[in-house]
């Protein structure tokens, strides 16, 4: 029998064919901190987002897939050095040359500003000539449209940025920024959990909240880093793809949008 290096023994193997029977581990990382798509609470990380991939990795065969959370920033730092094989939800931009490939679309999220009711003492109806006189909130990280990353760079617009969205509802509640930027479903599903919650002030409790804006409608996708070359990562994405496919038909994701909002 010839000699073969080690080397060409494990590439040898890791190219058979996934084994059901001896499934592939594969970690995909989550926002922590996107409720209502994903979010730690009570030490248990749940979303619908979380949900949906859970339900999704019952049909990807030959693969055991975990579902991690992880502060966003964290998280796309991981993706660009291939730390992290893959991480959920990110929008797709051009810069973000570190991401290759991206999954099937997740999700359509529609991208407003949404300000304390006591900066609305005018109207607010174009970005960004209508917000030049307020601080606008965003989570760290967040790549929310072209346009607002344009405004920032040329420093039309006042931003603050902090982690996650409960924090940034407390900054309106607290009159330190005047808007929000971020997913429409998500903001006004964390002032309901703040407002829900016993231990609630009277500033949060008498937080009203207006949409003004949608600056963008944005895809919600799993970025896979572009600097892992596993064996298995073609293999992996085709079948997370397919599953995704199979999941549309039925309208799962939509079932569990309706079951975290109703």
């Amino acid at each position: 029998m010839p000699f073969r290096p080690l080397t060409a023994i494990v590439a040898l193997l890791l190219s058979l064919p996934v084994n059901a029977d001896n499934p592939i581990s594969v970690t995909i990382y989550g926002d922590e901190a996107y409720p209502p798509y994903s979010f730690v609470e009570a030490g248990e990380f749940k979303g619908i987002y979380v949900d949906y991939l859970r339900k999704l990795s019952q049909r990807v065969q030959g693969y055991r897939i975990n579902i991690k959370p992880i502060p966003w920033k964290r998280g796309l730092a991981m993706l660009k050095t291939g730390e992290a094989f893959a991480l959920f939800p990110p929008y797709q931009f051009a810069d973000r040359d570190y991401i290759h490939p991206y999954s099937l679309p997740l999700n359509k999220e529609s991208i407003v500003i949404t300000c304390s009711s006591t900066v609305m003492t005018h109207p607010r109806r174009e970005f960004q000539s209508d917000f030049s006189d307020v601080t606008l909130g965003i989570n760290g990280g967040y790549l929310l449209s072209e346009s607002l990353q344009a405004a920032i760079k040329l420093k039309q617009i006042h931003i603050d940025e902090a982690r996650g969205n409960e924090i940034n509802i407390r900054k309106l509640a607290a009159g330190r920024i005047g808007c929000y930027v971020n997913d429409r479903l998500s903001i006004h599903y964390a002032l309901s959990k703040l407002k829900a919650d016993p231990r609630a002030d009277a500033t949060i409790k008498e937080l009203k909240l207006i949409d003004t804006v949608e600056i963008a409608s944005q895809t919600a996708y799993i970025a896979y880093s572009a600097v892992t070359n596993l064996p298995y990562k073609a293999d992996f994405i085709d079948k997370l793809n397919t599953a995704i496919r199979e999941s549309e038909k039925q309208n799962e994701l939509k079932a569990l949008i309706d079951t975290y909002t109703r």
